[in-house]
């Protein structure tokens, strides 16, 4: 069966094609149509079964109604969890918008000719860039140059970006342990040696910072454990995590990075003989979906449905003006209590029982 058209419902109706292009394009008052004349036409329309071609009106009007979420084909440039993709795709749906994934290398994104084209290839009005790190040479040179409708996500820029606040989440985290009595208060970081920190994701320095701060506010020095290099797999994780919490002068409480390493972190403290949190309390940073992960450790908890929904708000403003900057927007963490934030072991000392 051949597609319904304009045409064929101004042929039944007895009127004009355009007569029938206004009424379904909500514009009947405008065009002196009577309400009964455009009654008539929606009705014949819906038994017709007539199917607007959203693909033709689009190219039309210059807008698609879709956002294109541009990410990496390297593995770990592009971060995706599933609370993001959810804030991204109900803010989208709120705006009746759909979404649509570009993985794309590298390369490409590094050619002036090849990043304005993909907007119209993709049938998308403006993208969300979700490129944490390592950012290809050009492409936020030509994002601005163009004025091409984007907004980044996760990543830290002074406009048009959307990213955690990852430095205050990790004063205030300092600050829980801070206030529960811990003085050896360790930051940990198994996921970058010192070579990789300045390099990668901008939450390595960030968090880092924050946490230094509150030390130093706090009157006390900054205590930075990390690897040589990245531990790869949970043995190398767990070996390394043995050797610190094995020394004599081993910290109190520990904030760690990320969440990936806490499993690893928990096994050496049962084979060195650490109770958590009794004598070892410990905080990390944790994706919105930590239920999946089985985390079970206190934790800031990073912004990803929200960050989700306000990078699609700015888009939607990039969108209208694409010339205007849009001042970023920092999220705030939430804190979750699991427990493992506690008073420090009090000092052993041996009375004249005999007892501890």
């Amino acid at each position: 069966m051949s597609r319904i058209t304009l045409q064929d419902i101004a042929s039944h109706v007895g009127v004009d094609r355009s007569t029938v292009s206004r009424v379904l394009s909500n514009k009947a008052a405008e065009g002196g149509i009577s309400v009964e004349l455009a009654n008539r036409i929606i009705l014949k329309a819906r038994e017709l079964n007539y199917i607007p071609n959203t693909s033709a009106r689009a190219i039309r009007m210059g807008r698609f109604n879709c956002a294109a979420l541009l990410m990496s084909t390297d593995a770990g440039r592009s971060y995706l969890p599933s609370r993001l993709l959810d804030g991204i795709h109900d803010q989208l749906a709120a705006a009746d918008m759909h979404l649509t994934v570009a993985k794309v290398p590298d390369a490409k994104l590094n050619s002036e000719t090849y990043v304005p084209k993909i907007l119209r290839s993709l049938m998308a009005d403006g993208f969300l860039i979700n490129y944490t790190m390592h950012l290809p040479e050009h492409l936020v040179e030509m994002v601005e140059q163009r004025q091409l409708p984007a907004i980044w996500i996760n990543t830290q820029r002074p406009h048009d970006a959307v990213f955690p606040h990852n430095r205050e989440a990790a004063k205030l985290a300092t600050e829980r342990l801070l206030a529960a009595g811990h003085r050896r208060i360790a930051y940990v970081d198994l996921c970058h040696g010192p070579s990789s920190v300045e390099t990668d994701h901008f939450s390595t320095v960030e968090r880092l910072a924050g946490y230094s701060e509150a030390m130093r506010q706090a009157g006390l020095s900054p205590w930075e454990i990390r690897p040589q290099s990245s531990c790869l797999d949970f043995d190398a994780e767990k070996a390394f995590a043995i050797e610190m919490l094995s020394r004599e002068d081993r910290p109190t409480a520990l904030v760690c990075y990320f969440a990936i390493f806490i499993p690893a972190m928990l096994q050496a403290a049962v084979e060195v003989g650490l109770r958590v949190p009794q004598d070892l309390s410990i905080v990390t940073f944790a994706a919105e979906d930590f239920r999946e992960q089985g985390l079970t450790v206190s934790a800031m908890i990073e912004p990803h449905y929200r960050m989700g929904q306000e990078a699609v708000r700015a888009l939607h403003a990039k969108i209208e003006q694409p010339t205007q900057s849009i001042r970023s927007r920092q999220l705030d963490f939430t804190w979750l209590d699991m427990g493992t934030c506690v008073a420090p072991p009090r000092p052993t000392s041996v009375g004249g029982n005999g007892h501890v």
